[in-house]
C-alpha cells in the first residue's frame, strides 16, 4: 500500500498554527488592556469608596472575567510552536541512524556510478580526438 509521505493533515496545520499564535497575541493584548484598565478602576474606586461600592464590584467581576482569558492566550501565544519548529520536530523524528547509513551508502553509489559515467564521456572524447 502506498502512504503518504507527509500527512495532508500536517501540511494543512503548519499553515493554521501561525494563524493560531497571531490570534492568541492579539486577544492577550486586547484582554490584557482591559484586565488593567479594570483592575485600576476597581482600585480607584476601593480607595475612594470602599469595598461595599457598586463600581467596585463591578470591575472587580470584569477584571475576573477578562483575567483567565488573557492568562491562557499568553499560554497559546508562548507554547504554541510556530512552523519552522513542527518543521524542525517532523524532520528529527524521521531522521534515523539506520535512514543516515542507507543515504550514505547510496550516495556513495551514486558517485561511483556518476565517475563511471565522466570516465566513459571522456574516454568517448579522446577516442573521437585521436582519431580526428
Amino acid at each position: 500500500m502506498d502512504e503518504s509521505i507527509v500527512s495532508p493533515f500536517f501540511i494543512y496545520m503548519l499553515q493554521v498554527v501561525n494563524n493560531v499564535v497571531i490570534a492568541a497575541c492579539v486577544c492577550s493584548v486586547l484582554l490584557g488592556i482591559g484586565s488593567v484598565i479594570s483592575k485600576i478602576g476597581a482600585t480607584v474606586n476601593l480607595i475612594e469608596y470602599g469595598k461595599d461600592n457598586d463600581d467596585y464590584k463591578k470591575c472587580q467581576n470584569v477584571f475576573k472575567k477578562l483575567f483567565m482569558p488573557f492568562l491562557i492566550c499568553v499560554f497559546l501565544a508562548v507554547f504554541v510552536p510556530d512552523k519552522t519548529t513542527l518543521l524542525q520536530m517532523y524532520i528529527a523524528d524521521k531522521i534515523t541512524f539506520e535512514r543516515v547509513e542507507e543515504t550514505v551508502k547510496v550516495g556513495k553509489n551514486l558517485k561511483k556510478e556518476i565517475k563511471n559515467d565522466i570516465i566513459e564521456i571522456l574516454q568517448a572524447i579522446d577516442k573521437e580526438d585521436s582519431t580526428n
